[in-house]
């Protein structure tokens, strides 16, 4: 009789408490709260020891919440009460402790397990998290928003194909929001498949047309595929957006994410407004209530060397990559910001460090080319940009900033048949500037009108009446 009988596997730290009770076929939610089945946690530390500096208030309803948790350490409720009094004042720390800790208390609640996730998450903590949100996976398979976070961290992570995977199951439990294809879109950008991402990102936007994160997205999916002008007005509108998806289960910390979507949005128009000493002081703020977000970081280090402070970017980004060792986003941006702050050979070196890691990957490649030509080798630069377009060709950026090149030491012909070859690319879509650029080296070049002629008409076959604006002399 005793054989026959069953129990779910249990953490390794509620095994031993649980098992003589298991004998009786008695379940954990049947055993009294403060009974043998509960596992010995320490008490929580005292608010102060993790939250210096806040509000008055604030700090008085951490206390309250701790003290409740002292009176019954092995009460999850009140575990869970302390986590969302720590998740509203972003002390994210004692939120991921006492999510954690209730969870372990009540090892059946998927909802508890999803926030402690969150919570290490936001800590910057994403092995840990990703090994809270596969407890969720087990309790609830069927709960989209978690595997669309899964996808999320596993792209901070540079695992671009098991995002991919995690993004396609979110899909299929979530078909008509942007959640999936936003993902989606993002992974295939990490790869370099911009004709992949420009489709996923078209699929968000005819799903959530008005949503400014899913416009930026487009935007910089159209931009990566040489449509710069019809990318314009998406990454326009979506400025410093972040993602706003429908998560019931994180709703306990949406106060708090709508504080950080306000600074976001602050910084934002600070940025447009190139006032970057205050810009730089929002992002700080965002940046220690988002550790997580590495686009976060890398948004103050583009204000740091905006404002003139090239000697701190550098030192924030040296930090970031510490914190994000797999953020190719965040590589790129270093490598950038020493070029910016005059040490362009350094600058090199970190470049081709990225490109033995990621040699697959097209950006760094183009970022190497214009390095090099501002050395004046202008060979290896060309170099650089052929092999980022032939990673990607229908990325038109290489034979632009390969003619650029060529025609600013003037050597147009060349120029000219760069350009020209470029429109032959598989899944080539030209802006306009790119055939401005080809009818100004032409013209330089001093060839005939004929050949001007079937510059117009490409024009005009991508660009309509649009192209009449290249009549103008060139």
């Amino acid at each position: 009789m005793w054989a026959a009988m069953s129990v779910p596997p249990l953490p390794s730290r509620l095994q031993s408490a649980v098992a003589p009770w298991a004998l009786f076929g008695l379940s954990l939610a049947s055993l009294p709260a403060c009974g043998p089945s509960a596992p010995a946690l320490p008490p929580p530390p005292a608010p102060a020891q993790l939250a210096g500096g806040l509000e008055p208030a604030t700090l008085s309803k951490l206390n309250a919440a701790t003290d409740k948790v002292n009176a019954n350490v092995a009460d999850a409720g009140g575990w869970a009460a302390l986590g969302r009094a720590y998740e509203e004042a972003q002390v994210h720390e004692g939120a991921s402790t006492a999510f954690s800790s209730a969870a372990e208390l009540r090892p059946t609640d998927a909802k508890l397990w999803y926030r402690a996730a969150i919570a290490a998450g936001r800590l910057g903590e994403l092995d840990l998290a990703l090994t809270r949100l596969a407890r969720v996976h087990e309790l609830e398979p069927s709960y989209g928003p978690a595997w669309r976070r899964r996808g999320t961290w596993l792209l901070d992570l540079a695992r671009a194909p098991e995002a991919r995977d995690a993004f396609e199951r979110a899909g299929a439990l979530l078909p008509s929001t942007p959640d999936a294809p936003i993902g989606l879109a993002r992974a295939a950008l990490a790869e370099d498949e911009v004709t992949a991402a420009l489709t996923h990102a078209r699929t968000a936007y005819e799903r959530a047309p008005s949503d400014p994160y899913v416009r930026l997205i487009l935007g910089n999916c159209l931009r990566r595929a040489g449509e710069a002008e019809e990318a314009l007005p998406h990454l326009e509108a979506g400025q410093g957006a972040r993602p706003r998806y429908v998560d019931p289960w994180s709703e306990g910390a949406s106060g708090a994410r709508r504080k950080d979507d306000e600074m976001s949005e602050r910084a934002s128009q600070l940025a447009k407004e190139k006032r970057w000493p205050e810009a730089v002081e929002v992002l700080k703020e965002l940046a220690a209530a988002r550790p997580e977000d590495g686009g976060v970081s890398v948004r103050l280090g583009v204000a740091l060397i905006s404002a003139d402070r090239p000697a701190d970017a550098l030192a924030h980004y040296e930090k970031a990559i510490v914190q994000f060792p797999g953020n190719y986003n965040i590589a790129t941006a270093h490598a950038a910001a020493l070029r910016a702050a005059g040490r362009t050979a350094k600058s090199l070196s970190a470049i081709q460090t990225i490109i033995n890691r990621w040699p697959e990957r097209a950006a760094a490649y183009l970022q190497r080319g214009s390095t090099l030509a501002a050395m004046g080798d202008v060979p290896a630069a060309r170099q650089s940009f052929q092999r980022a377009s032939a990673l990607n060709p229908s990325d038109l950026r290489g034979p632009l900033f390969e003619g650029q090149l060529l025609a600013k030491v003037g050597r147009y012909p060349e120029a000219a048949g760069v350009l020209r070859a470029g429109l032959e690319l598989p899944g080539a879509s030209p802006p306009l500037v790119y055939f401005k650029m080809l009818l100004s080296a032409q013209a330089a070049a001093r060839m005939g009108p004929d050949v001007i002629q079937e510059t117009l008409d490409r024009a005009r076959v991508y660009h309509g009446d649009e192209a009449d604006s290249l009549t103008r002399k060139q």
